[in-house]
């Protein structure tokens, strides 16, 4: 396996088992090859650029929330920005 995506994939934040976008849409070959496309080289590099892709997918989503503090998609949200700050790079 790609080292790079074995870090992915070892990673509490959009590792194996997160239910992120990273861990359930993407195959192996695939999270490999986007990296490659994007000039991804070191695996701290690529873990990084698999949350900023979450982030992006995380925030898209906060588009679609119907604007009280409680919704769904806020809570997810506010999960996320603590599941980071609980496990910096």
């Amino acid at each position: 396996m790609d080292i790079r995506v074995e870090a992915i994939r070892k990673d509490p934040c959009v590792g194996r088992g997160t239910c992120t976008s990273t861990d359930e849409c993407f195959s192996d070959d695939e999270l490999s090859w986007m990296l490659n496309e994007d000039g991804v080289v070191s695996t701290t590099a690529a873990i990084q650029w698999a949350r900023d892709c979450e982030q992006i997918f995380m925030e898209q989503l906060l588009n679609a929330r119907w604007g009280a503090d409680d919704d769904p998609q806020l809570e997810e949200y506010r999960s996320w920005e603590k599941k980071l700050e609980d496990n910096p790079l």
